[in-house]
């Protein structure tokens, strides 16, 4: 599962939706050859010298956490934790884009559990998986990420919805960028955010180009094709396969809406992508159109459930939990309980009849 922390760092997050498609915001991130390296910071040399910093303070942990993982909130059900860390042969972390992935897995609890538990399960789960000096060093790590965050909350942020101007865009990503540099070593900053900042830059000039009327459609074509041409290999991999996704989103929307068939749109499909992509696609049509089904066919019987005047107010909590986990594994519980929260909130559900 991936899931996103709730702070704006990453001016991707300005642009994402215009490309959001089939996870567009997590871009493929190459080999671990191509992008990691151990962790000999200046920052944790002068931290660990000026004694802010030490392995005692991080292992008084509050003792209900032994792997962090303990009694993690119910929206972590089902979930792995994104990301890893590793230690090289030395005991020294080894620095790498999946560290804040690990951090950001923890930190979108935010809400359900304060930032001080969120912060000591982090520390928890660091000293399960590394050795020392490893887990020092990323536990050093996590503070300066942390600092980070908060002080992205007071960078001023343009809004987009009142003036889009792609100069102000840029002032902005340079500002983010400058803000990530001083706290964290620029090493770590290229590792955690290189990626992300080389999409933003392609964004935003990509903008300018569709927003030069003084271009031809084919020049803008070109000058767009120079600007993915830079970028890392597995980001041009990754908008190939974006782009792909929204051309067959599209293809299916066409054929759909003028009633085409199964045999037409697999056929289409296998002109696109070819046959065993097709293939796939066609049985991911049959998954959700059954998932569907299921989630119409519960949403009716809990709505039912929830009406009936003969069950006890005390008794309809604990009742439907059990026939939930009678209809749906463990893996499904938590889109079926997104769903139904969906459902109530457009007013159609008896929520508090019969309770």
């Amino acid at each position: 599962m991936t899931r996103s922390a709730t702070w704006l760092l990453s001016a991707t997050m300005l642009f994402g939706t215009l490309y959001a498609v089939n996870g567009l915001l997590h871009a493929p991130r190459g080999t671990d050859a191509d992008r990691q390296h151990t962790y000999v910071s200046p920052l944790m040399l002068t931290l660990k010298e000026e004694g802010a910093l030490s392995a005692l303070a991080y292992n008084a942990k509050p003792a209900q956490f032994t792997t962090g993982l303990e009694n993690l909130p119910p929206s972590f059900r089902g979930t792995d934790p994104d990301g890893k860390l590793r230690a090289d042969n030395q005991g020294n972390l080894v620095i790498q884009h999946e560290i804040r992935l690990l951090f950001d897995y923890f930190l979108a609890g935010i809400g359900e559990e304060p930032q001080a538990t969120i912060t000591t399960r982090i520390r928890a789960y660091i000293e399960h998986q590394l050795p020392e000096p490893a887990a020092t060093q990323a536990n050093q790590l996590l503070d300066a990420y942390l600092a980070l965050l908060d002080g992205s909350l007071a960078l001023d942020k343009p809004d987009t919805a009142k003036d889009f101007d792609t100069d102000t865009i840029a002032g902005h990503l340079q500002r983010v960028s400058e803000l990530r540099r001083t706290y964290l070593p620029h090493d770590v900053a290229d590792a955690f955010f290189g990626e992300d900042e080389a999409y933003d830059r392609y964004t935003l000039g990509k903008l300018s180009i569709l927003k030069n009327a003084q271009l031809s459609t084919e020049e803008k074509n070109q000058q767009i094709a120079s600007l993915e041409s830079q970028l890392p290999e597995d980001l041009q991999r990754f908008l190939q396969h974006s782009q792909q996704a929204v051309q067959l989103h599209e293809l299916t929307d066409e054929l759909r809406n003028q009633g085409g068939t199964n045999e037409e749109l697999y056929q289409r499909r296998s002109e696109q992508v070819g046959a065993d992509a097709a293939g796939r696609l066609a049985q991911l049509d049959i998954d959700r159109a059954q998932w569907k089904n299921r989630i119409d066919s519960w949403l009716a019987d809990r709505e039912n459930f929830l009406r009936d005047p003969q069950l006890s107010r005390a008794d309809k909590p604990e009742l439907l939990a059990q026939w939930r986990n009678e209809r749906f594994n463990g893996a499904e519980i938590n889109r079926v309980e997104a769903l139904e929260r969906i459902h109530d909130g457009d007013g159609t559900s008896p929520k508090n009849v019969g309770r």
